[in-house]
């Protein structure tokens, strides 16, 4: 009997070591940030990955090397209504607030909203 209690307590301390190791990984995603200003630039990856904006904004606190770049994959579930609200304020040159996870890809901050606003 004693065995089978420190097999357990074992496997319980092993579980949760492995659950504290996955939980730390997934914490690596920044808070979000938001920027506010106007669609610049809109343009597809080279090999249909994803849809990149430029922002004319003052500041893009974003933390990524190229600070008024966004990207948004095309992986993403939000990505068609992410790509047809930044075409959209893109043609009628509508302020946004594009928000970001804070993580970059590359160079580029990831983009998990695009919001129009008067």
């Amino acid at each position: 009997m004693a065995k089978h209690y420190e097999i357990r307590s074992l496997f319980k301390f092993i579980l949760m070591q492995f659950l504290f190791a996955c939980a730390s990984c997934v914490s690596w995603a920044g808070s979000p940030v938001s920027i506010n200003g106007t669609i610049g630039q809109i343009a597809n990856g080279w090999d249909g990955q994803g849809y990149i904006l430029v922002l004319y904004s003052p500041s893009a606190p974003t933390g990524c090397s190229m600070a008024n770049n966004f990207y948004i994959p095309k992986s993403a579930p939000y990505y068609q209504e992410a790509v047809a609200n930044a075409m959209l304020a893109f043609t009628t040159k509508s302020n946004v607030t594009v928000v970001t996870d804070g993580t970059c890809d590359g160079s580029r901050a990831n983009v998990i909203a695009v919001q129009l606003f008067q």
